[in-house]
């Protein structure tokens, strides 16, 4: 029933995809009964650029979560630590491209499925929080994910935290995820993650590294 349109031109995606986001905030405080007001300001950036139009290059200086949702309060009477999901944009986009094992996860990005709690070598919620649980500056990240050709798909990510006075050292996190696609819908792929401490307060052999290789016939 419905008419034939003709005469359009071919579609142009034109130029690469390039997002610029900066922000800025700032404020003051003033004890009760105090005289004197304390400042901060703060400032960042987040850039987003397809480098093709399958993969992408995020990099963030200063990243802000303050309007992240806040994690559901549940009390654990177990002697194993709670799984929180992830909520920050930054470590959301493509964050199915770093898990492992899990075939029917691999294979999709969407934010909705929760990974498989019990094969999980690299979980984003580590990054920007303390063992006693308390927040970490993230000073700058970066990550490009994505198809680099039609069967590889390939995920790097780079984050640098900041020193808490002598709670916590600097930290610099390091993640590299590559998978193969095979025939017959099979895939080979590995992992490689490494943190490790930087800055004065870091110790020697101060860092963590895990290797791990996956495959789905």
């Amino acid at each position: 029933m419905a008419g034939t349109l003709t005469g359009l031109p071919e579609a142009d995606a034109g130029g690469r995809d390039l997002r610029v986001t900066p922000f800025a905030m700032a404020n003051t405080v003033r004890e009760t009964g105090g005289t004197d007001f304390s400042e901060n300001l703060q400032a960042g950036i987040d850039v987003k650029w397809g480098v093709t139009r399958s993969l992408a290059l995020d990099l963030t200086v200063n990243p802000d979560f303050a309007q992240v949702e806040a994690d559901q309060q549940r009390v654990n009477l177990t002697q194993f630590s709670l799984f929180f999901p992830e909520k920050r944009q930054f470590f959301l986009e493509n964050s199915g491209v770093f898990y492992m094992g899990d075939a029917a996860r691999n294979t999709r990005a969407s934010t909705s499925i929760r990974p498989d709690e019990d094969l999980l070598p690299f979980f984003s919620r580590r990054i920007g929080i303390s063992d006693t649980g308390q927040q970490i500056p993230i000073l700058a990240g970066s990550r490009l994910s994505g198809k680099i050709t039609d069967g590889i798909t390939v995920g790097l990510l780079n984050m640098q935290t900041d020193e808490i006075g002598g709670n916590a050292p600097a930290n610099n996190f390091t993640v590299a995820r590559a998978r193969q696609d095979l025939p017959n819908r099979s895939s080979i792929g590995g992992l490689f993650v490494n943190k490790i401490a930087t800055g004065t307060r870091a110790r020697a052999n101060d860092y963590n590294r895990t290797y791990a290789v996956d495959g789905r016939v």
